[in-house]
């Protein structure tokens, strides 16, 4: 169960994640309709750097409203740009030309980007709908449950080595029977003494929900 900050985040990063996709498929049918014999590859290329910033100032300014990497961000956006390109020039190769591989290119690569952030990265609240939007989910968590009933919280991305929440946490943890309120008051509190850079402050919030659904999956939610 999420709470209702993510779920409306949620629906802010579908919002703008699917914003994205539709400027890039709409700047790819502009330049084709504008320029009829314009190579694939650059269609696809310029859509996507159209669409990036789109991206990205959605996600600074409406999904998380706060600062993030500009750089990150750009590293993601670039690789999933590749990977788009390597899609494409397999499908021409195939035989197909023109709008078609670079629609079928740009959703498979979408689509890939969405079912990865849902199946490697669940503890993230919201799985991004377009590519560059991966560059937020920097937070690892490890959790497990000893059969003694000892249980571990470790986070990993938020500090210079790896954060284990403290030993008070874990203990009501272990302890079971909690509520979904006492869930999400303890995901908060392991964070209470985070102190975020300027830059990187939207990770106390994916961290904080991380955990909350590690101590629910523990807890035999």
């Amino acid at each position: 169960m999420i709470s209702r900050e993510e779920f409306w985040r949620l629906v802010r990063f579908g919002f703008v994640g699917g914003g994205a996709t539709l400027v890039d498929l709409g700047t790819s049918i502009a330049l084709f309709h504008t320029w009829p014999t314009i190579s694939e590859h650059l269609v696809t290329t310029l859509a996507f750097a159209i669409a990036f910033w789109f991206s990205f100032f959605g996600h600074r300014y409406i999904t998380f409203q706060k600062q993030g990497a500009a750089s990150k961000f750009l590293l993601v956006a670039l690789f999933s740009l590749a990977v788009r390109n390597l899609i494409l020039s397999g499908l021409l190769f195939a035989g197909l030309s023109g709008l078609l591989p670079v629609v079928i290119a740009t959703l498979t690569v979408t689509a890939a980007l969405f079912a990865a952030s849902v199946l490697l990265a669940p503890a993230v609240a919201v799985p991004p709908l377009h590519g560059a939007a991966l560059a937020f989910a920097l937070v690892s968590l490890a959790a497990f449950k000893r059969a003694d009933g000892e249980v571990r919280l470790v986070l990993g991305g938020v500090a210079p080595r790896p954060w284990r929440v403290i030993d008070s946490i874990e203990e009501d943890v272990a302890s079971g029977g909690l509520g979904d309120d006492d869930i999400e008051t303890l995901g908060a509190r392991a964070l209470y003494d985070a102190r975020p850079l300027a830059h990187n402050g939207y990770k106390v919030d994916i961290a904080s929900a991380a955990l909350s659904r590690a101590i629910a999956f523990l807890d035999g939610r």
